[in-house]
Formats: C-alpha cells, structure tokens, sequence
C-alpha cells in the first residue's frame, strides 16, 4: 500500500445533492491537487454524477487525472 494523503474532499456524506460537494472539490482546484470522494454502496448513484460531474468540470478547466507515482524508499 502506499499513504495518499489528499488536498481537498467533497465531504460529500449525507447530501443528497451534488451542488456543494462539487463546489467544495472545485473552489480552490490547482495543479497537483489530490481529491478526496468516498464510495458507498447506499448513495452509489449521487457518488457516480459527482465523479462524472466533476471530471467534466476538471476535462473543460484543462486539468487531467493521474495516478500518483510510487517513489520507492530503499
């Protein structure tokens, strides 16, 4: 495994809307940026428009997503 630690989430649980988790994940986006969204099983369908909307949101503003690299410590 390797520790991500993140930059910004949607804090996302509970809300039934995805206005203001993708509003809270996109308000201060800059290169580099680690974004944090959980997955549930319970709000499955709100989760996938957030992901959806914001890539959309990240694809229109120029970002691209990228896994990060594994920098190995020995």
């Amino acid at each position: 495994m390797i520790l991500v630690g993140w930059s910004t989430r949607a804090h996302e649980r509970g809300s039934t809307s995805i206005v203001r988790p993708l509003h809270r994940l996109t308000k201060n986006i800059r290169p580099g940026a680690i974004l944090l969204i959980h997955e549930s099983d319970t709000h499955g369908a709100q989760r996938v428009a957030l992901l959806s909307a914001l890539l959309e949101h990240l694809a229109a503003s120029g970002y691209q997503c990228v896994l990060p690299e594994r920098k190995d410590l020995g």
